[in-house]
């Protein structure tokens, strides 16, 4: 039996969709939104999700247009010495829809059409580059290649100029300094382990440094046109001390004797050392040495030692005397020994007060000579040779502190060994030739010239005693030891000694009985009180530790009954404490304790 019954049907023709109604009863056409390039509205709403159309529905369709203006894009790198660029073109999309045969659905297909256009010209890109900040470096060969393709891949376009970094002044040791701890299994020779070290030594005349002076580096720019500069440059400093000096061209250091070269910080001097590879006993005699002293051995019992330089002893010192103008370091115990350090130091100190005191009475006397001048010239009195020498003895006569210092420091330097201070020497004794006024003519500008002298000399002992040296011993029992710089205890600690420093005052172990004076600040791990038999019978506590108002005390750990002074204020310990420090308030005007 046949039927009427049909079903709807909808497709596109000749770009719009077409829909037939069912019959009999049939199924309506159903209708997709599309996946992408337009909106479809039926009966003025737009389609969301399938539904059933009839032919009575009308339905449009509104294609969507996308449009991307032709621009040009800029990335500049971190540094600042690279901009990338790409150019897009004008692009222009737009949708049509594709007839499809009419069936029961349909999901309209819309076709992608793509417009492509190459707009903007070389003057535009190099505008927006400048007003992204491109400033420098700019390369039109490569911003016209990219205007040309204008494919947005980024390239470089603009180069900038990276700093170049100077280099520091340096000091260049042409001879090694190092003190060269001998392996015999590199060198491959037939070991003796009583030779461990090697000194390496130089020659008077040799050049055992040279001094390279700073290079300035050269500035960069950027692409965005800011300048680029290079860290500032510095001078090597170097200081040649004893034994060494500039050559001619100000650039090379000679030695001005056969010995040992010693460098510490940027200080350079050439000193004579000895080296006793064994024990200073009565078999080998005291030892006294005008330079640097290494002893790999023992110094027993009465016997003395003696280094205007630096003192190394390997191993202990028994019932000795230890003497050095410089540092001294023992690596083992030091048991009823008299050690002093850094008498050279401690000379220099006293020197420079001198020279100071000098420098400003002679400034003085200079000063007094003018207007000694002034006036005579005002009165239109002629001075002759004779005459001046009168007028300068009669105010030499007079001058009461500057004739006291002068032989003060005299007197202070007449035992001296240390080469270091000839020139303090022979400044005086120019000046003492001056005053004596043996010389056929008298020339007052010789007074300004000692002035200046004695100024520099001042400067330069000042600056030498900036740097201290160390005073440094792993365990000391009932011993004397007195340094002008910084003392050190670096092992177990102390028994029963005395320490008198010029700096600081460092105990790394327990330190019992005995007690501590510093200019500086002392450090110690443990403190122990013990008093001696004497000390017992007294009612007064004992001070053991002193130092300046302006230092202070540091402990790990004191026991009850210690008594310290800071400045002029005493405080005892009435209980343990516990990682303290004892210092001085000046606000106060009391001492006040401070955990660490």
């Amino acid at each position: 039996m046949l039927t009427n019954e049909r079903d709807g049907q909808i497709g596109v023709v000749e770009g719009k969709i077409k829909i037939i109604a069912p019959k009999g009863g049939g199924k309506g056409a159903a209708l997709y939104p599309p996946e992408e390039g337009g909106v479809i509205y039926v009966n003025g709403v737009e389609l969301e999700k399938q539904i059933t159309c009839d032919s009575q529905d009308i339905v449009t369709l509104e294609p969507t247009t996308y449009m991307e203006d032709a621009r040009l894009e800029v990335k500049i790198s971190p540094d600042g010495l690279n901009a990338l660029a790409a150019v897009f073109p004008r692009r222009v999309v737009t949708y049509q829809l594709k007839d499809t045969p009419l069936c029961a659905s349909l999901k309209p297909q819309l076709e992608k059409s793509e417009k492509v256009e190459k707009l903007l010209t070389l003057e535009q890109a190099e505008q927006e580059l400048r007003k992204q900040n491109v400033l420098h470096g700019l390369s039109m060969a490569a911003l016209n290649e990219l205007v040309k393709t204008a494919n947005g891949e980024f390239n470089t376009v603009a180069w900038g100029l990276d700093k170049q970094e100077g280099k520091n002044g340096r000091l260049e040791f042409v001879v090694n300094h190092e003190v060269e701890v001998i392996n015999y299994e590199e060198e491959n020779t037939r070991a003796d382990f009583r030779e461990k070290y090697r000194y390496p030594s130089v020659k008077k005349g040799d050049v055992i440094a040279i001094l390279h002076p700073p290079e300035e580096g050269k500035p960069g720019q950027r692409v965005t046109g800011e300048v680029i500069v290079p860290k500032p440059v510095k001078a090597a400093k170097v200081r040649c001390g004893e034994g060494t000096e500039f050559a001619d061209n100000n650039k090379d250091i000679v030695a001005l004797k056969d010995g040992r070269m010693i460098v510490a910080g940027y200080h350079i001097k050439v000193v004579n050392l000895l080296v006793h590879k064994g024990d200073v006993n009565m078999e080998s005699g005291n030892i006294r040495f005008n330079g640097d002293v290494r002893i790999f051995g023992n110094v027993t019992e009465g016997m003395i030692v003696e280094a205007s330089g630096s003192l190394i002893v390997d191993n202990n010192c028994y019932g000795a005397t230890l003497n050095a103008g410089s540092g001294i370091h023992v690596g083992k115990n030091v048991v009823k020994c008299d050690v002093q350090g850094g008498t050279f130091f401690a000379l220099l100190r006293e020197v420079l007060i001198l020279v100071n005191q000098l420098t400003e009475e002679l400034d003085g006397f200079i000063e007094n000579l003018k207007q000694i001048f002034k006036g005579l010239a005002e009165k239109g009195q002629k001075v002759d040779n004779a005459y001046l020498k009168r007028i300068i003895k009669m105010l030499f006569e007079k001058s009461n502190g500057l004739r006291d210092t002068l032989m003060l420091l005299e007197r202070r330097l007449e035992q001296n060994s240390f080469s270091y201070l000839d020139h303090t020497k022979e400044a005086i004794e120019s000046l003492q030739a001056f005053f004596s006024l043996d010389m056929e003519k008298c020339n007052p500008d010789e007074l300004i010239k000692s002035l200046k002298i004695f100024r520099t000399l001042s400067e330069g002992y000042h600056e030498e005693l900036k740097e201290l040296p160390l005073l440094s011993i792993s365990y000391t029992q009932n011993s004397n030891i007195r340094h002008s710089g910084h003392i050190e205890i670096t092992g177990a600690g102390s028994y029963f000694s005395s320490m008198h420093a010029g700096g600081e005052v460092r105990v790394q172990g327990v330190f019992r009985g005995g007690t501590i004076k510093a200019e500086s600040n002392v450090k110690v791990n443990e403190f122990v009180y013990i008093s001696t038999a004497a000390e017992s019978g007294e009612k007064k506590d004992a001070i053991r530790i002193k130092v300046p108002a302006q230092s202070a005390i540091h402990f790990n750990l004191v026991h009850e009954d210690t008594t310290v002074q800071v400045g002029k204020m005493v405080y005892r310990f009435d209980r343990e404490y516990s990682k303290i420090k004892v210092s001085f308030d000046p606000q106060e005007g009391l001492l006040k304790l401070t955990n660490l």
